[in-house]
């Protein structure tokens, strides 16, 4: 099985870059379910050997995803209002890449119980 959870487990990253070995900061329900729900896949891992693999993944692009979409129409309306510096970074993954990464963590023999950052190549 693969677990489909979320880089936002980080949190706010006060330390770039993070990695799979990166402590986990939920700052909300979402995330903390994510990491609850974490936990209990790997209980049942360790003690059941349940075969399960953790794909994190951060926000997607591509053709279909519309979780950005709230964010560009803002801009749009000129509504989007920008705190602090406005440098800061994000990183996203292409839906295709996504999907070729969790199909990999399906795929690829002994690595269960194992944790995977799914992301694109640099952050933008």
């Amino acid at each position: 099985m693969v677990y489909s959870s979320t880089a936002g487990v980080y949190g706010m990253i006060s330390e770039a870059p993070v990695d799979e070995a990166s402590p986990v900061n939920p700052d909300s329900p979402y995330q903390e379910a994510k990491v609850a729900g974490e936990a209990l896949v790997l209980a049942a891992h360790r003690d059941q050997q349940f075969p399960v693999v953790i794909a994190r993944f951060p926000g997607l692009l591509g053709r279909g995803s519309m979780s950005w979409v709230p964010l560009f129409r803002a801009i749009g309306t000129g509504r989007f209002r920008i705190i602090g510096s406005g440098r800061n970074h994000t990183h996203t993954g292409h839906i295709l890449d996504i999907v070729d990464g969790l199909r990999r963590c399906g795929e690829t023999p002994n690595i269960e119980g194992q944790c995977y950052l799914l992301a694109g190549k640099a952050a933008t």
